[in-house]
């Protein structure tokens, strides 16, 4: 498979992007302080969970300090982000933990010090925005692809090291920048020309005018491959009405979320004119070239695939462009929860599906599962 993907070249591969971010955040982890002070945090719930004599005593205390009984959070290689919650449940129980740990002669070795509640606290503050990260862009309800680049760089703004920060989350920081950008630079450009064909990110401010100017030439050139010589009219022009230009919103991700994400990127570009160009030429290339220098501004909350529906009679070549780019997703989450679905589906006693008949089942799961269905069939009932 490996030799397979480097005969056919990299340009058009595709990387999981969550997968690739948490690769990055493992990389902070294995900071000598950060490594000493999880192997403690795994012996202290792995004590409580292993238990219910300890679980029991953990509870009472959490009763007595008034905390909500709660089993403490095992974190896993496999599963993303579950450092992060891990450390996050111990804080919030932190003193009914030391109060248990402290009465035990037997594991007071693992009393958690302020210095590492501290640091605990540090390393959520740079843990956090990658758990939002990696959940957004597992999305499927949205376009994901168009905005890797958007996100990856702001958590790069979020593990810029400040002044005020501490020996120990400042070398985290760098761990994680260091191997973050080199992972950046590992992507091929279909997340480019996703961004690029995203009427919300058209701009590209996050790349560098070199990589711009090499996306916008991919483009023109897929653009000529797609459309005959003797189709382009380069005269022929189209007035469009300003009903068309209107759009609506649509599934975009999380709202509070993706805006705490987007609130530290180029905003600068939410400066643009919001005049309408009053004439759009016919010709791909110079279909292409009016998007490109288009001046209406378009929220991030409005749904690009909507934005596309509604003015593909005003650039109908480049909309077959950006069906086809904005139709990929960056991460394999979708897949690997179809999977899950599958092999829910698939049991002892249901062995001899066809799969034809798994397709089906699992096409009817999912659409079953839309609110609005569900809504509607109980309307109907």
């Amino acid at each position: 498979m490996v030799r397979a993907i480097n005969d056919m070249g990299q340009s058009n591969l595709v990387r999981c992007a969550a997968h690739s971010i948490q690769l990055s955040v493992n990389a902070g982890l294995r900071h000598n302080e950060v490594n000493e002070l999880m192997n403690k945090l795994r012996k202290i719930v792995g004590y409580f969970n292993r238990s219910s004599t300890a679980q029991k005593e953990l509870e009472d205390e959490q009763e007595k300090f008034g905390e909500k009984k709660s089993k403490l959070v095992q974190d896993c290689v496999t599963r993303w982000n579950s450092t992060f919650d891990m450390i996050q449940s111990i804080l919030k129980h932190k003193n009914s933990v030391n109060s248990v740990i402290s009465k035990n002669k037997k594991i007071n070795k693992w009393f958690v010090a302020s210095g590492d509640f501290k640091n605990m606290k540090d390393l959520i503050d740079v843990l956090e925005p990658f758990k939002v990260v990696t959940e957004t862009l597992g999305g499927e309800n949205y376009t994901t692809a168009s905005i890797v680049h958007r996100l990856i760089k702001s958590l790069l703004n979020n593990v810029q090291v400040h002044t005020s920060d501490s020996n120990f989350i400042t070398e985290v920081k760098t761990l994680i920048s260091n191997d973050l950008k080199k992972r950046k630079e590992l992507m091929g450009l279909v997340e480019s020309k996703a961004s690029a064909l995203d009427p919300r990110y058209r701009n590209l401010k996050f790349l560098s005018t070199e990589q711009k100017q090499i996306v916008w030439k991919e483009l023109e050139i897929e653009l000529k491959k797609m459309v005959p010589e003797h189709v382009e009219k380069e005269n022929e022009f189209y007035i469009p009405s300003e009903s068309e230009m209107e759009s609506e919103e649509e599934d975009s991700p999380p709202p509070k979320k993706f805006r705490s994400l987007m609130v530290d990127s180029d905003d600068d570009d939410e400066e643009d004119d919001k005049t309408l160009n009053p004439i759009i030429p016919n010709s791909p290339i110079d279909q292409l070239e009016a998007y490109k220098n288009l001046k209406t501004k378009i929220p991030y909350d409005q749904n690009p695939l909507i934005w596309w529906k509604e003015n593909e009679i005003v650039y109908p070549i480049v909309s077959l462009l950006a069906k086809k780019y904005l139709s990929v997703v960056a991460t394999s989450v979708p897949c690997e929860r179809l999977f899950s679905e599958a092999g829910q589906v698939i049991s002892q006693k249901r062995n001899r599906l066809s799969p034809d008949r798994v397709n089906q089942l699992l096409f009817l799961n999912s659409f079953f599962k839309s609110e609005e269905m569900a809504e509607s069939l109980m309307v109907r009932q």
